[in-house]
Formats: C-alpha cells, sequence, structure tokens
C-alpha cells in the first residue's frame, strides 16, 4: 500500500480548479441548494453576542424590524440544514407531523408530502452525487467540460439504474448508522462509490460497496485524516462568513478527493483487485491521440458548413418581441427551422471540442451514448410563444404553491393555503420565472451574466412586491426575512435571492424548454380555451382577493414566528 502525498494532491487540486474555476463553484453551489453536499457552506455561522455582535451591528441595521441575531434561514444553522438533508429527518419530522394532525386528510396530506421528499432525497439529492463527480474526473484533463454533463447519466440511459444502486447503497449506510460508530467508519468506506459509479454507471450497488471497500483498505484512517487536513480552511469559512467556502474551499476541497479517488483507483487497477475490469473508462483519464480522434470522428461536419438560418418575422413589432424578449407573435415553420440550426450547431461544436480533444470523447466509452443532447432538455435558444408563457406561469405558480404548502405539512402537520391569494398558485414564482426567461432573453447565451442578473431581476421584483403589499394591506407581511443574513428590510435576503438565480438558471436552461415541447404538442383547439379558462379564474381571484387578501395562522403571523424562532434559540 503506497502512502498518499496529500501536499501532491492539493496542488492538483488547485491547479485543476483555476482551469474549471466557474465551472466547478457552479456546480458547488447547485449541489448546496439541493442539499446534496456542501449545504453548510451556504449559512453564514450564527453571530452572537459580544465580539461577533458588534461585527453583526451593521448587517442587522439592514434587517427591518431587526433580530437579535440572525438566526433565521439556511445560512444561520449548520445543523439544521445537514439534517434536513438526512432521511431520517424526512421521516422522523413527518411521523411527528402526522401524530399532530387531527384531520386525516391533513395526515393523508403529510403523507403525500413525505414521499415527495423522499423521492426528492433518492431520486435528485443522491444521484446528483454522481453526475458532480463526473465533472470533476472529466475537468481534470479537458479543458471544456461542460456543465450539462450534469446530463450524462440521462444521455447514457443509465440515470435510474444509478438511482437504485445509491438507494441500495443508502439502505445499507442507514442500517450502520444504527450503530453510530459502524456508520461513521462505513461512511469512510463507502466514500468511493460515487467515484465508481461515475465512471461506469452499469455497476450495481452492492458491487460498487464491495469496490469501495476494498479500495478503501488501509486508506480509512488516511481518508480522515485528509479531511481534518481542512480544517484551517474550516475556520476561514466562519471567519469569511462562509464566503471563502462558497467561492474556493468546496470547489478545491472537491477537486483534492477527486485526486485522491484517482490514486487509488490506480493502485486497484495495478494490484487487479476484484472486478478492477470494470473501471475501464481509460479516456476519462488520459486524453486519446490525434490519429484515435481523427478515426473516431471522421464524420464531424464543420460549422462552416451548415447553411446559417435567420428567423424572417411578419412585421417591426414581431421582430422586436423576438429579438429583444425571445417571444414568439406567431410561431411558423423559419422559427422552428432556426431552433434546430442553433441546436445542430451546438452538437457540432461539442463534437469539435471531442475531436480536438478539449472535450470527453463519448464515442470512445464502452458505455454506449446518445451522439448529442435530445432537443427536448437542451433546446434553450428557443422563442416561447405567448399561450407558452401563460402556461409556464401557471405551472411555476403552482409549483412554487405546492412547495410551500407542502413545507407546512411535513414540518407542522398543518395544511396552510401559502400566499395572498385563494387559489393554489403563488404568482411571484411564475412571474419570476417568466421575467427571467423574458426580460434576460438576450443574456441567455452566456449563463454567468444570465445568473448574475436573475438574482438582480428577481431581486427587485421580490421587494417591491412585499413593499406594494404591505403599504396596501395595513403593514401585512407575507413573508418576512428578518433574523436572515443580509437581509434588506426583511424583505429580501441572500439566501433567498441565490435560490432563485440557481433555480432560474435550472428553468431557462432545462425546464421551461421540456414544458414547452410538450404544450407544443397539445392541438391550439384545446391550449387555447384552457389558458383562457386559466386567465379568467386567476383574474377573478386577484380582484377578489385585493379586497379580501387570504391570510391568519401560517401565512401572515411572521411577528409571532419570529418570536417563537428566537426564543426557540
Amino acid at each position: 500500500m503506497e502512502r498518499v502525498n496529500f501536499k501532491e494532491l492539493k496542488t492538483k487540486g488547485r491547479a485543476v480548479l483555476k482551469t474549471n474555476y466557474r465551472l466547478y463553484v457552479g456546480i458547488v453551489l447547485i449541489s448546496a441548494f439541493l442539499g446534496v453536499e456542501y449545504a453548510s457552506n451556504l449559512e453564514l455561522t450564527k453571530l452572537g453576542n459580544g465580539y461577533w455582535n458588534k461585527i453583526n451591528t451593521f448587517v442587522n441595521s439592514f434587517g427591518g424590524k431587526g433580530a437579535p441575531d440572525n438566526s433565521r434561514g439556511v445560512f444561520a444553522s449548520m445543523l439544521t440544514a445537514l439534517k434536513r438533508s438526512s432521511i431520517f429527518d424526512i421521516i422522523g419530522q413527518s411521523i411527528g407531523s402526522m401524530f399532530k394532525a387531527d384531520d386525516t386528510k391533513v395526515m393523508i396530506g403529510i403523507l403525500v408530502s413525505a414521499i415527495l421528499a423522499l423521492g426528492f432525497y433518492f431520486l435528485v439529492q443522491s444521484v446528483y452525487k454522481v453526475p458532480m463527480r463526473r465533472i470533476f474526473l472529466e475537468g481534470r484533463v479537458y479543458e471544456k467540460t461542460d456543465i450539462r454533463r450534469l446530463l450524462f447519466l440521462n444521455a447514457c440511459g443509465k440515470y435510474f439504474k444509478v438511482a437504485v444502486s445509491l438507494i441500495y447503497c443508502e439502505i445499507i449506510l442507514t442500517l450502520w448508522w444504527l450503530t453510530i460508530i459502524g456508520g461513521i467508519y462505513k461512511s469512510f468506506q463507502y466514500n468511493m462509490v460515487p467515484y465508481i459509479l461515475a465512471e461506469n454507471p452499469d455497476i450495481g450497488g452492492k458491487k460498487a460497496i464491495q469496490m469501495s471497500k476494498e479500495m478503501m483498505k488501509g486508506h480509512v484512517f488516511e481518508l480522515f485524516k485528509l479531511e481534518f487536513s481542512f480544517i484551517g480552511w474550516a475556520i476561514v469559512g466562519v471567519l469569511t462568513w462562509g464566503l471563502s467556502d462558497i467561492f474556493y474551499v468546496s470547489p478545491y476541497r472537491m477537486a483534492t478527493f477527486t485526486e485522491y479517488y484517482v490514486k487509488l483507483r490506480e493502485e486497484y487497477i495495478n494490484q487487479k483487485k476484484p472486478d478492477y475490469e470494470l473501471l475501464n473508462d481509460t479516456y476519462l483519464y488520459e486524453k486519446a491521440s490525434k490519429d484515435v480522434l481523427n478515426e473516431t470522428y471522421s464524420d464531424v461536419v464543420s460549422i462552416a458548413q451548415l447553411e446559417p438560418v435567420e428567423i424572417k418575422y411578419k412585421n417591426k413589432f414581431a421582430k422586436f418581441m423576438g429579438e429583444n424578449f425571445g417571444i414568439s407573435v406567431s410561431k411558423n415553420q423559419n422559427e422552428l427551422e432556426f431552433e434546430q440550426y442553433e441546436f445542430k450547431k451546438r452538437g457540432i461544436m461539442y463534437t469539435e471540442d471531442c475531436m480536438r480533444a478539449e472535450s470527453y470523447p463519448q464515442r470512445l466509452c464502452s458505455i454506449q451514448y446518445e451522439e448529442y443532447f435530445k432537443p427536448v432538455s437542451l433546446l434553450y435558444i428557443r422563442h416561447y410563444s405567448i399561450n407558452s408563457l401563460i402556461l409556464l406561469f401557471f405551472c411555476l405558480s403552482f409549483v412554487g404553491w405546492a412547495w410551500e404548502v407542502a413545507l407546512h405539512l411535513v414540518e407542522d402537520g398543518v395544511f396552510v393555503n401559502r400566499g395572498t391569494m385563494w387559489g393554489p398558485w403563488l404568482p411571484i414564482y411564475g412571474f419570476g420565472c417568466v421575467f427571467i426567461l423574458t426580460l434576460l432573453y438576450r443574456f441567455r447565451k452566456k449563463p454567468l451574466l444570465e445568473f448574475v442578473s436573475a438574482i438582480i431581476l428577481c431581486g427587485v421584483l421580490e421587494y417591491f412586491a412585499h413593499y406594494y403589499l404591505e403599504i396596501t394591506n395595513n403593514g401585512t407581511r407575507w413573508w418576512d426575512y428578518t433574523g436572515y443574513v443580509l437581509n434588506l428590510h426583511g424583505r429580501i435576503c441572500a439566501e433567498g435571492l441565490l435560490v432563485f438565480g440557481v433555480g432560474g438558471m435550472a428553468f431557462v436552461y432545462f425546464l421551461a424548454p421540456m414544458l414547452d415541447n410538450v404544450f407544443r404538442k397539445v392541438n391550439k383547439k384545446v391550449l387555447i380555451p384552457i389558458t383562457v379558462a386559466l386567465c379568467i379564474v386567476f383574474a377573478g381571484d386577484f380582484i377578489y382577493s385585493s379586497e379580501h387578501p387570504n391570510g391568519g395562522k401560517g401565512i401572515t403571523d411572521y411577528d409571532e414566528v419570529i418570536k417563537r424562532e428566537v426564543q426557540g434559540k
């Protein structure tokens, strides 16, 4: 067994991070928001009395009502956030809420919410660990690793197989955690499972565990020491309110642990340990020769050979709406041809990068991939019809409402109809997403600019929506971020805006194109009456709610909520 040089690992990790900085920070942020890993990065340490309270005075001055400390929100408590991502917490809290519920319908609602939470845990949070590590592995070798590689499990058709494998691992590890010490030890032994599945998704959960255990033989305490070697950075994270974790330490740490896996994998193969031949993704660790790549991608068509397609607008108004907001006033065949051209152009750009050894060559992988990602998931350069935008608004308004209702069901065992209106919608979610999709259309080809702009746009929208509701309803608040770190008058906060930014990106580049493809398949004779009916019902609800807004316990009782939470701390 060869001793691993931590200094060498960290040096390589820093070098890789420097090359892929924006990408790595982005996928770690997504991981934290999903509650997968590094969730604690998004919680600025709770500032108490004494020295820290002096530093906190300036931040609290923006907090409107001013809680005695920043004790609320995901930023505020590391343990709480970590527990939210735990299967124990989902099950335990759901059972506790069901005992508190005194109505059968509410109990059913809690049960459904718990099932959805577990589904999200197993199908999203758990699985995300694998493509995340895949990107870090590819980024070691290739200069143009793309965030779209998060969909590599979909591209090779192994998403649900990996989900099942990870469910098996989670069950085994959960049983070990019942012994406490066994759980700690096994969590180190199973540490390499996501990396193994990232390299070969065809390996089942049972075999992945066996391989990880074999790989970790003689290295468990070494891994513990590597973890502990970042303790200094943890202190820096506290001193910088977690900002150093978000923008440097977490991606640096993941890059270092990726290098650690590569070392252990090399040792595993050299010693020909059980099933070593399954770790066979050669070009994940080294570039193919120029001759091999030229032969493999000999059929690649140059972008220069594509005949450009430009949209021919019927009038100046259609051109203005299309070019500035991505809105199709009247969908025509020419616009569809333009979308297909953009899709083919991006596919060719990717294969050209593969041929130049700048991106991972999927064709040389032992697992069969789709050549390009399907338009349904990644054709984000498109124009949206009015009907589609209306339906997207209602879809996201309903999702936002269902999310907040489910949270209250699981946490409090009580059904609460969230929002100012009486129908099953929270318009701020719908407006936020549609505004990002249209007002920021010109930034869509520049994801970083889109992300920053989405945060600013959502901040302005949320602040003035809150302000309007407050002044028109005698100071009543339907949400209150008082006590959250970096909040402005309790109307907006850094945590919420970052969530809107990440969620907006997911909506623009993934969810909206997929939903739009579904809407396009619906006959207009059916689609138009549905959109009209929804608008009429929504308008009626808006008019009624303007005079008789929805409120009460769990909706507008924020003074009592904040008081209870602060006292609870």
